[in-house]
């Protein structure tokens, strides 16, 4: 088995495919990395948007509970409005989380692979 790890644009229905059995998290309360100019060219997958993301006093709020509980097998969707920044990030944050605590991953980036 493998914990299966998607992020996904709620703005743009097209990358919401193949996620419906999913757990899905709205990740969009937590500050957006598009409202700062040096971020804003970024993905979610550059180290200086994880840490903006990582950085902000709601992630351990929205992301706690997720890195506490995460098991092999899941299936995990987040979700932010562009699919580009926050969910993106937090996807790369839980796979280095799978890593550590050696369980298989895939990861798919539908707002970045499909835009």
């Amino acid at each position: 088995m493998a914990v299966n790890i998607v992020s996904f644009a709620y703005s743009r229905p097209e990358t919401q495919w193949g996620i419906s059995r999913a757990q899905k998290y709205d990740v969009r309360p937590l500050p957006n990395p598009h409202s700062i100019p040096a971020l804003r060219p970024l993905t979610g997958k550059h180290p200086d948007v994880q840490k903006f993301v990582r950085d902000s006093v709601k992630f351990s709020v929205v992301m706690g509970p997720i890195l506490a509980r995460i098991r092999d097998g899941d299936f995990i969707a987040f979700g932010c409005h562009g699919g580009i920044h926050r969910s993106v990030a937090c996807a790369e944050i839980l796979a280095v989380t799978c890593r550590e605590r050696g369980f298989p991953y895939t990861i798919e980036h539908h707002g970045l692979d499909k835009s």
